[in-house]
């Protein structure tokens, strides 16, 4: 994987400048839905990403290919009506995909086996004696 340039102050006031953009810091840039929604038009056209993000005032040299093939990447299988009219929140801009609920399931399973060894340590305390049983 190449890793992409950081952008300088100046590049991202520029990148900020253009319509299509919706957020910008200096190593990310977020497009506006009607973008999103233009590209997976043209893409289904068959134009290629270059010709795409240089129609719509980008420079494709400091985007670089890794962050337009992401962005194409999103519009694969969408149609342009699945873009909302408005960004979602930052919050909500993940999908919950598999590697999301592998995740969740191995923090799932570390949780299960610290509480096991807190109550077996919780069994060895009450057969010892120092803790007293409610029943007693």
């Amino acid at each position: 994987m190449e890793k992409e340039a950081v952008f300088t102050e100046e590049k991202v006031r520029e990148l900020a400048e253009n319509r299509y953009t919706y957020r910008v810091s200096s190593k990310s840039i977020s497009f506006t839905p009607e973008f999103m929604r233009l590209l997976c038009r043209k893409k289904a056209a068959g134009e290629p990403n270059r010709k795409i993000f240089e129609e719509c005032g980008y420079d494709p040299n400091l985007l670089g290919r890794y962050r337009m093939s992401n962005a194409v990447r999103r519009t694969k299988g969408k149609r342009p009506e699945d873009f909302p009219d408005k960004p979602l929140p930052k919050s909500k801009m993940r999908d919950f995909d598999e590697k999301s609920d592998k995740r969740a399931m191995k923090q799932m399973q570390l949780e299960m086996k610290r509480m096991h060894q807190e109550i077996e340590f919780l069994k060895k305390i009450m057969a010892t004696g120092v803790i007293e049983s409610e029943d007693d």
